[in-house]
């Protein structure tokens, strides 16, 4: 440890190593060094100074950038589809607007869908669903009749909808089934949520409402 202590006060300059014969004598120097290493630090640090504020511009836009830059995930299998009905539940949106395909079957997850809208309503979540006809999925028929669900009917003219769609919390979810296990892409955008939105109320306002 002393050793180390007196090759570091050396290479400070605050100490020199003098040989001599057998031994190595070590001769101090006046305490005022310690201004020369001082200046000699601010310099450093003036110039890593300047050396940092060159760099911050280009970080800042990157940082920027970052922060309006879309979030995507993708969640597969029936955990990750778990995970969305979680998601939505945990936002705790006023309201998730959503399309839906007009058939349960064939589609896993059935149990965690009936779930989600046992807890949704115990929540106070309302719900509005556009589906293509007139009957219900099963998921939502125990809950097609309270104050926090509304379903209405898209136009015949409309294609039949291949995935899908939760609108909440500044998200736009898509859900699509390969050999009928769930893949979900979450989109974080809250211009591109708008926009979605935007389209769903307009589908909405022209949508037959199911009584």
């Amino acid at each position: 440890m002393l050793y180390y202590i007196l090759n570091n006060l050396i290479r400070l300059g605050l100490v020199s190593a003098v040989e001599n014969q057998r031994r190595t004598a070590f001769v101090t120097h006046s305490p005022e060094r310690l201004y020369d290493l001082l200046d000699e630090k601010q310099k450093e640090f003036e110039a890593h100074k300047e050396s940092i504020k060159e760099v911050i511009p280009e970080l800042k836009n990157q940082y920027r950038l970052s922060q309006q830059r879309p979030g995507v995930r993708i969640l597969e299998g029936i955990e990750g589809y778990r995970g969305l009905m979680n998601d939505m539940l945990e936002g705790q949106p006023n309201c998730i607007f959503s399309y839906l395909s007009d058939s349960d079957k064939g589609n896993p997850g059935l149990e965690i869908r009936e779930g989600f809208e046992l807890q949704r309503a115990s929540q106070k979540i309302k719900q509005h669903v556009l589906i293509h006809q007139p009957t219900p999925l099963k998921h939502l028929a125990k809950n097609s009749h309270n104050s926090y669900t509304e379903i209405r009917v898209c136009p015949e003219s409309m294609n039949q909808f291949e995935a899908e769609v939760y609108m909440y919390s500044w998200k736009v979810a898509y859900v699509r089934y390969e050999q009928h296990q769930p893949i979900v892409m979450i989109i974080e955008d809250p211009k591109f949520y708008e926009m979605q939105k935007n389209i769903f109320t307009y589908i909405w306002d022209k949508a037959i409402q199911k009584n």
